[in-house]
């Protein structure tokens, strides 16, 4: 199995962890990729990039990674939520809300 993959799956026993498999080639990916990566920087999440090429198709089976993206929500060693395909950044948002991921405050400014 891919060490950075492992390394998220331990991880998440302390917290959720996003992980996002991807392909160079994949246009959705460029779509949801850049909002993860903005979502991080804005709330601090723990997100983990994995290009599925990295993985055997044996391992990819096993993850039950069948197409790209495939953002799960890793927490516990256990993924609890995931999806596929692209989403808005406001779409990606509200999606780890739901799955507690980020909490979104209310504004007194």
């Amino acid at each position: 199995m891919n060490a950075l993959y492992e390394t998220a799956v331990a991880a998440s026993k302390q917290a959720p962890q996003v992980v996002i498999f991807t392909a160079p080639w994949c246009g959705p990916c460029k779509m949801v990729k850049p909002a993860l990566v903005a979502l991080k920087a804005e709330y601090g999440l723990d997100l983990t990039e994995l290009n599925v090429e990295d993985f055997s198709p044996e391992d990819l089976q096993t993850l039950g990674v069948r197409n790209v993206p495939n953002v799960r929500v890793v927490h516990n060693t256990v993924v609890k939520a995931q999806f596929v395909g692209a989403r808005t950044r406001a779409q990606v948002e509200d999606w780890l809300t739901v799955h507690g991921v980020i909490a979104r405050g209310l504004s007194f400014e």
